[in-house]
């Protein structure tokens, strides 16, 4: 386990909507971890979920998960967006590290694993495709942020939600 909670930030353009979804699952995306850090073969190549422990996929707050479940993270109806959680499992150091591994965001909705009777739930969340991925790297400080970007950052971050109250 991690020695200390991790923050991350996570920003993202380009996401399509799924359309066919007539819910907030329109705009959920399953966000992993995944084993490598390999991107020769576009995001097909980065293995499986980052799993050290061997459990069943979960919710990021689940107390059983794969040290790479992160979860959903939800756009806007333009494919945008801007997230920032706490983990408590994943780390940068150490045998649940994930510095070097990759992140991977699936077209689909992650049903976090809570369909024991399918296959793919209890492994990968259901959440369909992989279709943005990037590799993981440590940074030993963060860009300081004018107050002008982190009111941006902020909009950008409740902007998803303020759309599923307008309709």
């Amino acid at each position: 386990k991690g020695s200390r909670d991790l923050n991350v930030h996570v920003h993202v353009t380009g996401l399509r909507v799924n359309e066919s979804a007539q819910d907030h699952r329109a705009f959920m995306h399953g966000m992993h971890v995944h084993q490598l850090g390999n991107l020769s073969d576009s995001c097909q190549s980065t293995g499986p979920h980052f799993n050290p422990a061997n459990s069943t996929h979960g919710d990021r707050r689940a107390a059983v998960r794969h040290v790479g479940d992160f979860g959903n993270i939800a756009c806007d109806k333009h494919g945008e967006s801007n997230v920032i959680f706490t983990d408590t499992l994943s780390s940068l150091t150490g045998p649940w590290s994930i510095v070097g591994r990759s992140i991977n965001i699936h077209a689909g909705m992650d049903d976090l694993g809570r369909n024991p009777d399918n296959p793919d739930s209890v492994s990968s969340g259901n959440s369909g495709p992989r279709v943005a991925c990037c590799i993981i790297e440590k940074v030993d400080k963060l860009p300081q942020l004018s107050s002008k970007a982190a009111k941006r950052i902020l909009r950008d971050i409740m902007q998803p939600f303020s759309d599923f109250e307008s309709e």
